[in-house]
């Protein structure tokens, strides 16, 4: 097996529709001191290029051929540019080298082969000529449509400690047209919630200076001695267990959304909210 990689911090995109298999791949490249970013498709990983100076980017080839080609010309200036492909996918292996990818695992991903790409063992696709190419800007880099967003723009405060979730969630909440605050700790969402009217908190559970239940606690204990509009409050949560569910929601919350981010749930926890501020109107 190759040895295992010190990869320092490095930022890596992910890109993979399948989060339990990617997550696997995530979770290894984090162990060896990665730091990851996990998201579902292309329009999510475009709309965070500029946000970070990306060591490497791997994009699952089930995102779709087109998406695979825009990625990598989009990419051209992260030097590792790695397609994951099925044993079948093998015959497009020269289509993908010319797009612009700089090497490819076969998925399932095994460690050696993957420590070997980040260790630098391995030629990519046998050591394609050095090509002088100009990054080309993702097609779909601009906020999405109305018709796909379909609720007005919302003032979005975003509890998170993670750097790299905040990130996310601050890139989709703008991506859809809204207007997100990130705050870090639990006692800064309470001070960020009681001075300014937000419409949606979404917040991580286990954060420094108070934790996300606590730190609700604190946001309704407010609201009911000031009379206050009531919060909108989503939980950030990883853990599907019951009982954090219900600390939660005895808390004061409103529902669950789980990390990492996802558009999907995201856009409908945004479209409730909508409908029941212009009920509320």
């Amino acid at each position: 097996m190759a040895g295992r990689p010190l990869l320092g911090g490095m930022d890596v995109l992910m890109v993979a529709p399948a989060a339990v298999s990617a997550s696997l791949v995530a979770r290894r490249l984090n162990d060896w001191g990665a730091q990851m970013c996990l998201v579902p498709d292309e329009q999510t990983a475009c709309s965070l290029l500029r946000e970070r100076m990306w060591g490497a980017i791997l994009v699952d080839a089930a995102i779709g051929r087109e998406a695979c080609g825009r990625l990598a010309r989009a990419t051209a200036a992260i030097k590792q540019r790695i397609v994951l492909i099925r044993p079948s996918g093998r015959h497009a292996i020269a289509e993908l080298k010319d797009t612009g990818f700089t090497g490819y695992l076969v998925k399932p991903v095994r460690a050696d082969s993957l420590a070997g790409r980040f260790a630098g063992m391995h030629e990519g696709f046998a050591r394609a000529e050095a090509q002088a190419r100009q990054a080309e800007p993702c097609g779909v880099l601009t906020r999405d449509s109305a018709s796909e967003k379909g609720h007005s723009e919302l003032a979005v405060l975003v509890a998170e400690d993670n750097e790299i979730n905040a990130l996310l969630a601050k890139a989709l909440l703008s991506r859809l047209g809204h207007r997100p605050t990130v705050v870090a700790t639990g006692n800064a969402a309470v001070e960020a919630a009681a001075g300014h009217p937000y419409d949606l908190l979404l917040m991580d559970l286990h954060m420094p200076g108070g934790d996300g239940v606590e730190a609700v606690r604190r946001i309704r204990t407010l609201e009911a001695e000031r009379g206050a509009r009531r919060l909108p409050v989503f939980a950030l949560t990883a853990s599907a267990f019951e009982e954090d569910r219900a600390a939660c929601l005895a808390a004061g919350m409103d529902g669950f959304l789980v990390k990492p981010l996802e558009r999907t749930q995201l856009l409908e926890v945004l479209a409730r909210v909508s409908a029941a501020a212009s009920l509320a109107a």
